[in-house]
Formats: C-alpha cells, sequence, structure tokens
C-alpha cells in the first residue's frame, strides 16, 4: 500500500521537509511507474511500501551526504526507472539533470514520467555509457554523476567518471561489500583522474538494509583512452 505519510516522515527524518507539491510528485511518480510496469517491466519492486523506501527514500541519500547548490548539474547513468535521478530532481528541483541509459523502453518511460511529473531542465538519452562518455556533449560536463546500477565499483567508476567535470563528484550507491568493492576499484579511480574514495553510511528509514554511498571527487581529467569500447570495462575491469 502507498502511504504518503511514510513518505513525508521518512524524508524528515533525513532532514528533507517536502511541500505539497513535492508529496503529490512522489505519488504520480509511484502512480506512473505502476501503470506502466504492466505494459512492460521497468522495475521489480512494486509494492507501494517498498517502493517508497527502497527507490524513493534510497534515491534521495545523497543530500545527506554532499551540499548539492541550484544549478548542480547533476547526470544519472544507468538510470532505468528513474533512479536515483528523478527523486532527487523533485527534492532539488532547480539542478539540471540528465538521466542516461542503455535500454530504450527505460528512456521512453522516463520521457512519459517527466512530462507527467511536469519537471523541467531534464534531459534523457538513449545510450551506452560506454560511448556517451566520450562525446563532447557529455564528456566531463558534470558537476555531480551519480549510479544506483548493480555493477561492482570497480566497473562504474569507468563508466561514469569520464562523465564528471574536474572539482565534481562520482556518487555510488552501495550496500554491505562496500570497503571490498572500494578496495578493488582504488587503481581504477585513481587511473581515471579521482580521488581516493570515501564512504559514508546512509541510515535510509524504516529499513534494515545496510546502505552506503562512496564519494569519489575527481581530480584531474579523465585520460582520452577512457572509457575503453563496450562491454571492455565488465569483461576486463581496471586493475
Amino acid at each position: 500500500m502507498y502511504d504518503e505519510n511514510r513518505l513525508i516522515n521518512g524524508a524528515r527524518k533525513m532532514g528533507i521537509e517536502l511541500t505539497n507539491q513535492q508529496v503529490e510528485q512522489f505519488g504520480l511518480y509511484y502512480q506512473t511507474l505502476v501503470k506502466w510496469n504492466k505494459k512492460t517491466n521497468i522495475t521489480r519492486i512494486t509494492e507501494g511500501r517498498d517502493i517508497i523506501i527502497d527507490h524513493f527514500l534510497d534515491s534521495i541519500g545523497p543530500v545527506m551526504a554532499l551540499d548539492i547548490p541550484e544549478r548542480t548539474r547533476l547526470c544519472d547513468v544507468g538510470s532505468g526507472a528513474g533512479f536515483p535521478g528523478t527523486p532527487l530532481k523533485i527534492v532539488l528541483p532547480q539542478v539540471q539533470l540528465t538521466l542516461i541509459d542503455s535500454k530504450q523502453k527505460s528512456t521512453i518511460f522516463l520521457k512519459k514520467l517527466i512530462k507527467e511529473l511536469n519537471l523541467k531542465d531534464v534531459h534523457i538519452y538513449t545510450g551506452r555509457a560506454e560511448e556517451l562518455g566520450r562525446e563532447v556533449e557529455h564528456r566531463e560536463k558534470y558537476d555531480v554523476v551519480l549510479s544506483r546500477a548493480v555493477a561492482p565499483l570497480q566497473i562504474l567508476v569507468e563508466l561514469c567518471i569520464p562523465f564528471v567535470s574536474v572539482g565534481g563528484y562520482f556518487i555510488a550507491y552501495k550496500g554491505k561489500k562496500v570497503r571490498e568493492e572500494v578496495k578493488k576499484a582504488e587503481k581504477a579511480v585513481n587511473i581515471l583522474g579521482g580521488k581516493k574514495s570515501s564512504v559514508k553510511y546512509l541510515k535510509v528509514p524504516f529499513s534494515e538494509k545496510k546502505r552506503y554511498i562512496v564519494l569519489i571527487k575527481k581530480e584531474i581529467a579523465t585520460p582520452i583512452k577512457y572509457p575503453r569500447r563496450p562491454g571492455i570495462p565488465k569483461k576486463k575491469p581496471l586493475e
């Protein structure tokens, strides 16, 4: 069951006071997601309570970990059904948001969703991160790049850090094996121009899951040969 009071109280526990408009937007997000999911499988989480906790509240976690000023250029790589980028756009309406996914069924849904929610300054692209990360339009153009994609950090950094501007941040959402992943990704982070990762624990209200956010600051430009061709980062992660 979808309970907007759970959303309001959960956000409050995270230091976020939702406006009536934001509460309505999250409710419409839920309705659109469930309706669309009946036509094409875009998320395995469909219960109202789980969507609020595991998608909405989980997505807005970086607000607790990093100061995100107005007009920040935000990019969500591997956005799927819009997480985490769209919930962040709802609570931070002045950011400029770009959503990227390789699956056309996801980006078709995202275009419909953004129109339904009446969100402004949102751009949506269909394509592989390995290819878009090489394009002038996207390479090193974003202040904050995020990913909740289910992939090891060692792989994600090559897909995402090329999008980050020097001085900006890459944020990855991770579970209980975060320390192990950070250790394995250290060399890749250094190669790609990032600073040593920092890990912040994220307490998601009403959830018992261990949730962490990995923050990587980009200090120097990514070498031109990265990211490598589509599929290579997954097959041969940087070591």
